[in-house]
């Protein structure tokens, strides 16, 4: 039996929720910002309408905690004896 299964299935969700929404917003930054869209200040302060509704776009600091919580997440796995190619759509499997 795998020792703590159940905290790399919880840190596994962690790597797999915020590492893809951090790296969709790394994207439409890089993109935002490359093709000259919107500056680097813009794209995180610039309010988005949508149906005519304003909505608050992702903050910096929104953007620095799906980050690091995604790499301390990675790191606290292979720490805990794991593998990070066990992180599949369940959070991680055991051997």
């Amino acid at each position: 039996m795998e020792k703590y299964i159940q905290l790399k299935k919880i840190l596994g969700f962690i790597v797999i929720i915020c590492g893809t929404i951090w790296v969709l917003n790394t994207v439409g930054l890089l993109i935002a910002v490359l093709f000259g869209f919107e500056s680097f200040d813009e794209y995180f302060n610039k309010p988005i309408y949508v149906d005519g509704e304003e909505t608050s776009p992702i903050s910096l600091m929104s953007w620095k905690i799906l980050f690091w919580s995604t790499i301390i997440s990675a790191l606290l796995i292979k720490l805990l004896g794991g593998s990070l190619s066990n992180i599949n759509g369940n959070g991680y499997k055991s051997k």
